[in-house]
């Protein structure tokens, strides 16, 4: 994570002075930023995956080029009025929206990515082999759009750079991958405090945000340990389990969810207090 910072900051000296923004943290748009975070991430050593992202970064070409310049593929989301070029006809450049309203209904086909709480997650897709005009990687992409009856979007635009051999069904449970970012960011929010820092100082947010990032680690590799087929979501809650103490943690059978609130009461349950400055401490905020 790194924190977005607009000129107001970036160009205030009184500001960068009070919040005690180091001198090399300059303005960066947000694609910019993801885009060195993802070389930071390759000069560190860790394994290349598909990039995912929404339209905000997707209908950015020069974030899709420098996706495919650090060697990795892409799967994002793009706007309805993008023009791409047909491969079946490079002379034709049109517009998803314009395409869309040709084709009808015929492309489209129910697929089937995961099982939900409430029974199986589908909807209908449709798949173009396309190009984007004037784009320094003139490569054969798929143009992938999800259409949801009954929506208030009914149809979502997807731009993947993945080879075109890749199976269609492998290309929904990629796109639909990201839903496991929102669900870190919601989780982190709402159960480890990511959006409540209080502090005024740069450093400080990096250390907070560095925590909640710890934090979270910790919980996915419980849910990991739990899970005997390693699926996260699938771990028994029946099982034994050691968070961060020396005392068991049973959990309840009849809840198939190993959710943090869940982990967060029994060890608070299961950690006796302790004594510090003459007053009384739980191990768990």
């Amino acid at each position: 994570m790194q924190l977005y910072l607009p000129h107001a900051w970036t160009d205030s000296q009184a500001l960068r002075a009070q919040a005690h923004i180091p001198s090399d943290v300059t303005f960066q748009t947000k694609p910019e930023i993801a885009l060195r975070l993802l070389s930071r991430a390759k000069q560190n050593g860790i394994p290349k995956g598909v990039v995912l992202a929404d339209a905000a970064y997707g209908d950015n070409g020069a974030f899709r080029d420098g996706v495919r310049c650090l060697g990795m593929h892409y799967a994002v989301g793009i706007q309805l009025d993008t023009t791409v070029q047909l491969l079946r006809n490079p002379e034709e450049i049109v517009s998803v929206a314009a395409l869309l309203e040709r084709v009808s209904a015929r492309p489209f086909r129910r697929y089937t990515w995961r099982e939900g709480t409430k029974g199986a997650l589908h909807t209908r897709f449709a798949f173009f082999a396309v190009r984007i005009p004037k784009s320094e990687f003139q490569e054969v992409l798929w143009l992938v759009v999800e259409r949801r009856e009954g929506a208030n979007q009914r149809d979502r635009a997807y731009l993947c750079s993945l080879p075109q051999n890749t199976p269609r069904k492998r290309l929904v449970y990629v796109l639909k991958d990201r839903w496991c970012t929102k669900a870190v960011h919601q989780e982190s929010k709402q159960q480890l405090g990511l959006d409540q820092y209080q502090g005024r100082l740069y450093p400080g947010l990096q250390h907070h945000l560095s925590a909640v990032l710890c934090a979270y680690s910790y919980v996915v590799a419980e849910r990991e340990r739990l899970a005997g087929d390693g699926n996260p979501q699938a771990a028994p809650m029946q099982l034994t389990a050691f968070i961060g103490c020396h005392l068991p943690v049973q959990f309840d059978p009849n809840n198939k969810n190993i959710v943090i609130p869940t982990l967060r009461r029994h060890r608070t349950a299961q950690t006796p207090p302790t004594r510090a400055e003459g007053h009384t401490q739980s191990w768990v905020s």
